[in-house]
């Protein structure tokens, strides 16, 4: 049984209605931390089922009338265990609410929260007596743990953690970062970049994350996706593209579909808002809950990773999907990106610069089984590097330097 390290206060930076890689990674994190020997409590805003309801480029809710999750169902749709702590925060949220509504609401309610629990924490014999560490990723949620707690820091023992996977360019976000105890970032790179601007080498830690994918035999039918299109149906041969992406990404997309058009090889989206199109061999499902998006993973021949240019985290993006392709153990074919090197190392990954080159890795791979299966190996091989477990071991391990 784990040492008890004290009190872990993870707290989500939006509601579950943002999608399935984000509060997949926290309930992963809450409960990694908790198997470390952390009481842990994971905080967030009011969850509305991540259905087929999404934001439109104004940031609104659009789509079906979202419904609350009730906490046993989000402990179930997000695989959270049952030792973290949740906290569900009431937000007055609704279809079609803008964003800058949204993060009033939001900052609102993490204040009042903020400032309640910190100062019945102050005030009670564990305030001085036992560690409590805020761990953030995200501005609005984490700020009034962070203002909050300075001002009472003299009562109590307190530690703070803040997560980015991008160089913040707001000054106001970079001085959250200089207030935090410890910075836990995705890559080298990354770290690299934040040195520079002023972090101290020491107070940074290099994380890198690992697969969200989960499988539920008891997923209810009606969590399916907004597609036909079930995974005994899938068109072969597939190579398969999972999560929301961006207009550039789905370009990509179309262009290598028009491209292998001629060999009859299917392009599947899975996870993204439905779209049209006017190519037969490209299949865009829409949503797909987290149980199932891993069954959809495993039943490609090849899996794609796409990565936009014009993104401004481009520079420091690390893909949760990459991590997902290399637990089920299917042939890879990624365009590259500045850390890819760090954690691939050229294992299980046909590296590719644009459409053609994507299209002729799929043909490639479709016509050499055995480089494939070789490659899908290898892919597996090194997803045993990056596990939950191991990730909050080494932030458990990075805290204990700078905690007082």
């Amino acid at each position: 049984m784990a040492v008890d390290k004290g009190d872990l206060w993870f707290i989500g930076p939006s509601d579950m209605l943002k999608g399935r890689v984000e509060p997949t990674i926290w309930a992963r994190m809450a409960s990694s931390f908790s198997e470390e020997g952390w009481k842990v409590r994971l905080i967030t805003p009011f969850a509305y089922r991540p259905g087929r309801v999404h934001r439109d480029e104004q940031g609104r809710l659009v789509g079906e009338e979202p419904k609350g999750i009730p906490i046993k169902e989000v402990r179930r749709y997000f695989s959270l265990s049952n030792a973290v702590r949740l906290v569900v925060l009431p937000t007055p949220r609704a279809p079609g609410s803008s964003l800058g509504w949204y993060r009033l609401t939001v900052g609102t309610v993490f204040s009042i929260y903020a400032g309640w629990v910190l100062l019945g924490r102050a005030l009670s014999k564990h305030g001085r007596s036992r560690q409590l560490v805020i761990y953030g990723r995200g501005y609005i949620s984490y700020l009034p743990f962070l203002l909050v707690g300075q001002l009472l820091r003299r009562w109590l023992t307190l530690s703070y953690v803040f997560e980015t996977n991008a160089v913040l360019f707001r000054e106001r976000d970079r001085d959250m970062l200089r207030r935090a105890d410890l910075v836990v970032v995705h890559s080298e790179l990354l770290k690299s970049d934040l040195v520079g601007l002023g972090i101290p080498s020491e107070r940074i830690h290099v994380a890198y994350l690992a697969s969200t994918i989960w499988f539920d035999k008891d997923a209810e039918r009606s969590d399916s996706t907004e597609s036909n299109m079930d995974v005994e149906t899938l068109p072969k041969p597939c190579a398969v593209y999972t999560g929301k992406g961006t207009a550039g990404a789905y370009n990509i997309l179309e262009e290598v579909a028009r491209l292998l058009n001629d060999v009859a090889v299917h392009v599947i989206v899975v996870g993204s808002n439905p779209r049209a199109t006017t190519l037969n061999n490209l299949h865009f499902l829409g949503f797909v809950p987290p149980s199932l998006v891993g069954s959809y993973q495993a039943a490609a021949d090849v899996l794609l990773n796409i990565v936009d240019p014009d993104r401004t985290i481009a520079r420091h993006v690390t893909p949760t999907k990459l991590f997902d392709y290399m637990q089920i153990g299917r042939p890879i074919v990624s365009m590259p990106f500045p850390a890819l090197g760090e954690f691939v190392d050229g294992g299980g990954v046909i590296v590719a610069r644009n459409s053609a080159e994507i299209a002729d890795g799929i043909r490639r791979l479709l016509d050499d089984q055995v480089l494939a299966l070789d490659l899908g190996r290898q892919a597996l091989a090194l997803s045993k590097r990056f596990t939950w477990p191991n990730r909050a071991a080494g932030i458990s391990e990075a805290l204990g330097s700078v905690m007082p």
